[in-house]
């Protein structure tokens, strides 16, 4: 179970690379390469040449050289960025998750300097909208339906209301002055409501509500406060119309319909135009009415972001193959040459722009983290739960599992699609890594075979097919299991025999249809061992010694709640024996497995209503009573060590950003 530990390469082929490792923008670096000699090296290839450089280079570089003060401010915090700037991620602790956030002060910008700062960072925020011009305040839900507000400046928040029963915030927009927020109050199978709300709370105001809409989203206002542009959707239809609400005498004028899915109308700077998108395309229209005219048209996806203070458009592109920022010069609705390049690789969600040139966005990241616990002798927490250490990566660490013998864990860090992302084998006895590098694009699950010599993978393959792989964790050998036919849900949670000699998993056989399978591995001949009678079987889990399985199942009702259904049955047959009966929200249970022992079921319910906490529960098999080991956060999946002393599970989330781009626009170039 040892073998040497890939390291990574050494060198760094791309500006891109380069920037990334050092945690800068590219322009930062090539800066530093021009004035004080970061050692940057060129190949030639024809007209062109590319960079790269080595890693040990550029830590002797950084080693020797002195930071200025403004500097050592930049590095000393933590950062999340988007390619071009590295991502560090944060594991919260599992009790808090829901309350915990993070804001990271820099700084004041330099003037002229282009800087990003993050603003906000949250586990439990859903959703925000277009900053105030002022760039004083961003509006953004919370999971539990509440709006808030984000003051840019110091980045702290503060609640301004909640949607009555049964409403929901979709879409906000703040005022031009910072005092307002525009936002529609959707209810279900009920016409759209567009209200404005005092960032105090008070003073809620409809501004408009008709039947012939289902929808009515609020995205700019304009810059003197009197209208907002908003999006109507139809009930019973694909057309969308672009319309302007009077703020003060609460009238509407449809501007634009169309039905190729127009979206994100943003006033310009001075008022007299809005743009909007359409089919990949941005086009801007006349406040006062008229047709509207392309200003940006290219095969490639473009999307507007809003106005800058000089008045130019601002929108992404992928037309380089990467997502940038332009901004092009109008006249009359029309562009005045070709767009300008603001900003490369902006892989986030553009929320708005300010008058200051700042641009504002925000980003969802995945927190995949793992957590584990000791137990005592009656079965207890005894310790924890607390993040696994020494992890390669952090918030993106997932799918782990013991060996049978207890003495390694097998786990995937790294994000998906990084060259670094591994499978990594930990020994528990000294905590030594080794890396295995992925065999598939990706993997969803991981299983370890009863011999310890091996991992079953259950991924996707070059060819687009998922299924079973096993892999050799000596020679890292793969070879397909069971691959021919199988869809990407059609074979999912594969467990062995203690004897290593069948393969259960679950198979889906149509939406409201899934049963246990039995493969046997000496044949390749599969066999369908379980079918649940009405209910939708989740999930399974075989006991230690392969005698039992336990069965969840959901009974889904129409008023979106679901009965769940906890069994244990013999696999040599027999009745169900009923372990839980609840009724719950729709969510399914996260995660299902078996104590060492083999005398109770440990399971983990959701809540839909408060994702962040939930029970870790253990049902004896003797008919006592349920027993919670723990409240925390979402798991996905969980393993009990074979030795009875710990288990460890996979927690799923997501963080909320928010971060401004100050100086986009007035830096000096």
């Amino acid at each position: 179970m040892t073998g040497p530990q890939d390291a990574p390469s050494s060198r760094l082929d791309s500006w891109k690379e380069i920037a990334t490792y050092l945690r800068r923008d590219v322009r930062t670096v090539q800066r530093w390469e021009q004035k004080e000699g970061l050692p940057v090296h060129r190949q030639e290839h024809g007209s062109r040449a590319s960079v790269y450089a080595e890693r040990e280079e550029l830590d002797a570089w950084q080693a020797n050289r002195r930071l200025s003060p403004t500097e050592e401010q930049e590095v000393t915090p933590p950062r999340k960025r988007s390619r071009v700037w590295g991502f560090s991620g944060l594991a919260l602790s599992a009790g808090l998750a829901a309350a915990a956030y993070l804001y990271i002060r820099y700084a004041s910008p330099e003037p002229g300097v282009i800087q990003e700062r993050q603003l906000l960072k949250r586990e439990d925020v859903d959703l925000a909208g277009g900053p105030s011009w002022d760039g004083r305040f961003v509006p953004y839900r919370t999971t539990d339906a509440q709006m808030h507000l984000l003051e840019v400046a110091t980045g702290k928040s503060r609640p301004v209301m909640k949607p009555p029963a049964s409403g929901n915030y979709v879409t906000f927009a703040a005022s031009p002055d910072g005092r307002q927020v525009a936002y529609d109050l959707e209810f279900p199978d009920a016409p759209a409501q567009l209200h404005m709300v005092s960032t105090g709370g008070s003073g809620d105001t409809l501004l408009f509500t008709n039947p012939k809409y289902r929808i009515a989203n609020p995205r700019s206002w304009s810059p003197d406060g009197k209208q907002v542009a908003a999006m109507l959707w139809e009930f019973g239809g694909p057309a969308r119309d672009l319309a302007v609400v009077d703020t003060k005498n609460k009238t509407l004028r449809v501007l634009y319909t169309s039905r190729n899915n127009p979206g994100n109308p943003q006033f310009s700077s001075d008022g007299r135009y809005i743009a909007f998108n359409e089919k990949g395309n941005i086009l801007v229209i006349p406040v006062s009415g008229g047709t509207p005219t392309e200003a940006v048209s290219h095969p490639a996806l473009d999307m507007v972001s809003g106005w800058a203070p000089d008045g130019r458009l601002v929108f992404t592109s992928d037309r380089s193959g990467q997502t940038d920022l332009y901004a092009v010069k109008l006249r009359g609705g029309r562009p005045e040459g070709p767009p300008d390049l603001i900003h490369q690789d902006l892989n986030v969600t553009v929320l708005g722009m300010t008058r200051t040139g700042s641009l504002i966005y925000s980003r969802s990241l995945p927190a995949l983290e793992l957590y584990n616990a000791e137990l005592d002798p009656a079965g207890n927490l005894a310790s924890g739960p607390a993040p696994l250490g020494g992890t390669r990566f952090v918030g993106q660490n997932r799918n782990p599992d013991y060996t049978s013998d207890g003495q390694f864990l097998a786990y995937i860090s790294g994000p998906d699609g990084s060259p670094d992302t591994a499978i990594r084998i930990r020994s528990l006895a000294t905590g030594a890594e080794r890396a295995v590098p992925m065999p598939l694009p990706k993997i969803d699950q991981l299983r370890w075979y009863p011999d310890g010599k091996a991992i079953l993978l259950r991924g996707r393959d070059l060819a687009n097919r998922y299924g079973f792989y096993r892999l050799d964790t000596e020679s890292v050998h793969l070879t397909p299991v069971l691959t021919e036919g199988v869809p990407s849900h059609a074979a999912v949670n594969g467990m062995f025999s203690p004897d290593g000699k069948y393969l259960f998993y679950l198979s889906l056989r149509k939406p409201t249809l899934q049963v246990l399978m039995r493969l046997d591995l000496s044949t390749g001949k599969p066999r369908e061992v379980y079918r649940p009678n009405g209910r939708f079987l989740r999930m399974f889990a075989l006991s230690p010694d392969g005698s039992q399985v336990a069965l969840h199942e959901q009974e889904e009702h129409s008023d979106h709640t679901a009965r769940n259904f906890l069994f244990v049955k013999p696999l040599s047959g027999g009745k169900l024996t009923t372990l839980d009966d609840t009724t719950q929200t729709t969510l399914a249970w996260g995660a299902l497995a078996w104590t060492a022992d083999g005398k109770a079921v440990l399971y983990h319910r959701l809540d839909a209503s408060a994702p962040q906490r939930n029970d870790l529960v253990r049902i004896p098999l003797n008919g006592g009573p349920p027993q919670t080991l723990v409240t925390t956060g979402t798991i996905w999946r969980i393993a009990a060590n074979p030795d009875a002393r710990r288990i460890i599970w996979q927690a799923n989330g997501r963080v909320w950003e928010v971060s401004a781009i100050e100086n986009l626009f007035t830096a000096r170039r």
